[in-house]
């Protein structure tokens, strides 16, 4: 029932940020089922929002608040029974929009510690503070999430420990997106 009572206190949030724009409110809502933990859910909300435009505004133990121009979400994880919800509240019927866009962004996270390589562009300050070991892995995950089979014993035995990782391919290049293989670039730069 407390988790109803956060649903609701979170929507009334949402009612009231949308009034202070003195329009009429347009909320909606959408959720997905999510089998993880607490900790993963925010976890992949926090990923599914890094290559979004979104600006995260705060961050809590079951909720994620976001923020786009004048639109007000919040991502709401439900862990103990299995869901995710997203609630979207803004001037006019874009919420809608807006919400179903959230629940793409966090159903498509790819696997592993570091999706944001596989999803959009990393700058500097994404790789800057990674060691040269943490570097390694997150590059080498882009080749893992498309089944790669890994000749360097490190790098095996790292993969073969993942839960999601498929030994496949011998050869993955024809799979790695234009976005994963100048990330892969990038981060190859900043391991030597």
């Amino acid at each position: 029932m407390n988790d109803l009572k956060f649903l609701v206190l979170g929507a009334l949030t949402l009612l009231w940020v949308d009034f202070a724009f003195a329009k009429a409110p347009s909320i909606d809502y959408q959720w997905v089922d999510f089998a993880g933990s607490q900790q993963e859910c925010v976890t992949t909300a926090r990923q599914s929002l890094s290559c979004s435009g979104l600006t995260i505004t705060s961050t809590g133990a079951r909720a994620i608040v976001v923020l786009q121009g004048n639109y007000k979400g919040v991502i709401s994880c439900f862990a103990d029974h299995g869901l995710a919800v997203f609630t979207v509240a803004g001037p006019n019927k874009k919420a809608e929009q807006l919400a179903k866009r959230i629940k793409a962004l966090f159903s498509s996270v790819p696997d592993g510690t570091y999706p944001q390589a596989s999803m959009c562009l990393l700058k500097h300050r994404d790789l800057a503070p990674l060691s040269k070991s943490q570097l390694k892995v997150m590059r080498n995950e882009i080749y893992a999430r498309h089944g790669f089979i890994f000749k360097n014993a490190a790098m095996k035995k790292h993969f073969n420990a993942q839960p999601w990782y498929k030994e496949k391919y011998k050869k993955v290049s024809q799979l790695i997106t234009p976005i994963e293989l100048s990330n892969s670039d990038l981060i190859k730069r900043y391991e030597k």
